[in-house]
């Protein structure tokens, strides 16, 4: 019996969802930016473009990861990854 099988395809959806979400909001985004420029005053304190990048980085690294190693270990790899990668954006890019 395969115990893993669920939490591969439940994690499977999980990354993939979150790609997608994260892609579709830097779409929206750009679509939109003239819009959203009034509302300076809530992007300052969510910063849309990180909770993108978390998102986008969090599910294109869980997906290939999930191929290539245990489950567990490929939910770690992307948390890492999505963390290393916002926190680099914010030091370095000042967004």
């Amino acid at each position: 019996m395969n115990f893993h099988a669920g939490y591969e395809n439940t994690l499977h959806t999980l990354f993939f969802v979150c790609f997608c979400v994260g892609v579709g909001y830097v779409a929206v985004s750009v679509l939109f930016s003239k819009i959203c420029e009034r509302l300076d005053a809530l992007r300052a304190v969510f910063k849309p473009s990180l909770m993108a990048a978390f998102l986008m980085v969090f599910g294109g690294v869980g997906l290939i990861a999930q191929h290539r190693t245990a489950v567990a270990i490929a939910a770690g790899i992307a948390v890492l990854a999505a963390s290393a990668a916002t926190y680099l954006l914010v030091r370095y890019l000042k967004t």
